[in-house]
């Protein structure tokens, strides 16, 4: 039986995505002494993490975690997030206890 790595992706997720653009605004420092004080946009979103995209390259690294804010017309929620991965310009983040405060119903 020969592997589909485009399906091996899929169901290595272990929750359901929903595309999903808010604001996220990201503060604190990252491992390499980089101060981040910046605004990034949500792609997706699960009930424990986010997929986000920058416009520039930023000094992020699995492990980094910040403080921020995500931000839409009817909400603000602060979360805690851990940076877990990243490809190109989008990075993905663990939320934590964070989802407590979740505004997504999943």
């Amino acid at each position: 039986m020969v592997s589909d790595p485009a399906s091996d992706r899929i169901n290595l997720r272990k929750e359901k995505r929903i595309p999903l653009q808010v604001q996220l605004q990201l503060k604190g420092s990252t491992s390499l002494g980089f101060t981040m004080d910046v605004a990034v946009f949500t792609v997706n979103v699960s009930k424990s993490g986010i997929c986000f995209r920058t416009e520039t390259d930023l000094p992020l690294r699995p492990g980094d975690t910040f403080e921020g804010t995500l931000t839409c017309s009817r909400f603000a929620t602060p979360v805690y997030l851990e940076i877990k991965w990243q490809s190109g310009k989008r990075y993905g983040g663990y939320l934590g206890d964070s989802t407590e405060k979740w505004f997504v119903s999943f």
